[in-house]
């Protein structure tokens, strides 16, 4: 199973609420839909907000919230809303991240929330195959890794793997 998880305000959208160049550069959601994503998880903030029992969002109507953020990235609405998964504690997004999946993570953040649930080690191993920080030179690489062309840490067993093993046999 192919899963994203992604942050939107910084990552998704620039400061001015508009899409980042550089992943509509790229073809964002086409790249998704062409490398058969099964699952998009948001791990922003809007992923609580919008499920918060305070802002009153009817569960059918959640989804659409997010993805009225984010349509210009996703143009196929009903595609994106079929595989959209709302994160929840998105303070400590980094622990959503399964390891047992074909991963991928999108996050102005990552290194604070990555770091936080799997290590620097982890997350250095990781950055410029499974994980992407979304500025300048990031989403090429990321772009790449998705298609196949990195091989850093992207084998049948991912860095990730190794180092959380590695770290449960030195622990016994």
């Amino acid at each position: 199973m192919r899963v994203l998880y992604f942050d939107i305000d910084g990552t998704l959208l620039d400061s001015y609420d508009q899409p980042k160049s550089a992943l509509v550069a790229c073809g964002f959601h086409a790249l998704l839909v062409s490398r058969r994503f099964e699952r998009l998880v948001c791990v922003s903030g809007w992923a609580d907000i919008v499920q918060a029992a305070a802002c009153r969002v009817p569960l059918e109507h959640r989804g659409e919230s997010i993805h009225r953020m984010i349509a210009e990235l996703f143009p196929d609405r009903e595609w994106f809303l079929s595989h959209l998964e709302l994160g929840t504690d998105t303070d400590h997004r980094g622990r959503l991240i399964d390891p047992s999946v074909d991963w991928y993570y999108v996050d102005d953040n990552a290194d604070e929330f990555f770091t936080a649930a799997f290590g620097a080690e982890a997350y250095t191993a990781e950055l410029g195959g499974r994980i992407c920080c979304p500025h300048h030179s990031g989403v090429p690489a990321f772009r790449r890794a998705i298609l196949g062309q990195t091989l850093k840490s992207l084998g049948s067993v991912t860095g990730l793997k190794k180092i959380l093993w590695h770290r449960f046999r030195t622990s016994c």
